[in-house]
């Protein structure tokens, strides 16, 4: 019995922990938009996207990632759906300082859903890294520009 207790604290303190250096590099990341904008605020935007749908990103984040230097975040929307970061565009990220996130596995999306995805972004990275507000960028494909 004591060894429960002990081992449910053990637990409990991993999962509580906050890890004092946040990841970098590339990463692939799956939410919902529940989990980024809270149950009552994504449930309005259901008839466009359901609160439980999984939001599968590929995310590159600098190596050198800062707190105190707060990167800038692009936003990419390409035509085609790619797995990988365009080649070359990590030492750019890098140089000038940016998050890029790209959505991965979508299918073809109706342009609205497409939006509220991509508006959903900013605040997905905001729960996770400290960010440059002011330096949001969206590149999107000829096909895809609104």
């Amino acid at each position: 019995m004591t060894y429960r207790k002990i081992i449910s604290a053990f637990l409990l303190l991993l999962l509580s922990v906050n890890i004092s250096h946040a990841q970098t590099g590339r990463l692939e990341i799956t939410t919902t938009s529940s989990e980024i904008l809270g149950p009552e605020l994504a449930a309005s935007f259901s008839k466009i996207l359901e609160a439980d749908e999984a939001l599968k990103w590929n995310i590159y984040i600098p190596e050198d990632y800062d707190p105190s230097k707060p990167p800038g975040i692009v936003i990419h929307m390409p035509r085609n759906n790619m797995l990988e970061m365009p080649i070359g565009w990590a030492s750019m990220m890098d140089e000038r300082n940016l998050i890029w996130i790209s959505l991965n596995n979508t299918k073809h999306l109706l342009q609205i859903k497409e939006m509220l995805i991509s508006v959903l972004a900013t605040p997905f990275l905001q729960n996770q890294y400290k960010i440059d507000a002011d330096r949001v960028y969206i590149i999107a494909s000829a096909d895809r520009c609104y």
